[in-house]
């Protein structure tokens, strides 16, 4: 296992005519979906700041999640990234609308548990 230095301090520059594809092309999760991208040079929505790199955070944090159920359901999940960000905008954008938790500029949703595990 390499060293916890040569892990956390990795940066991706993206060239100046980088294309939307190119920040999808990072954002793959590769090794059977067991390791998964975040930072801002992951999203061609918020490229090149701190919004990009939270969101792909988050993102990434369900994708794991989902990857975790999907291997003890034994089941496959295809991932391929919507070319309509506005549905996801709107998605988004109504589910925040009356958050479970605010601090600061952060709004929160909480899952709502499944009765039935």
């Amino acid at each position: 296992m390499p060293p916890a230095e040569a892990v956390t301090q990795v940066i991706q520059i993206l060239k100046v005519r980088a294309s939307g594809d190119d920040y999808d092309i990072l954002a793959e999760s590769v090794g059977d979906d067991r390791l998964f991208f975040v930072g801002e040079a992951t999203t061609r929505r918020y490229p090149a700041n701190m919004h990009g790199s939270f969101l792909t955070g988050l993102r990434e944090a369900a994708n794991m999640a989902q990857y975790a159920h999907a291997r003890r359901s034994r089941i496959r999940i295809g991932r391929s990234p919507s070319k309509n960000v506005h549905c996801y905008a709107s998605l988004l954008k109504d589910l925040f609308r009356e958050p479970d938790l605010e601090f600061g500029s952060f709004t929160v949703i909480f899952c709502q548990k499944n009765p039935n595990p």
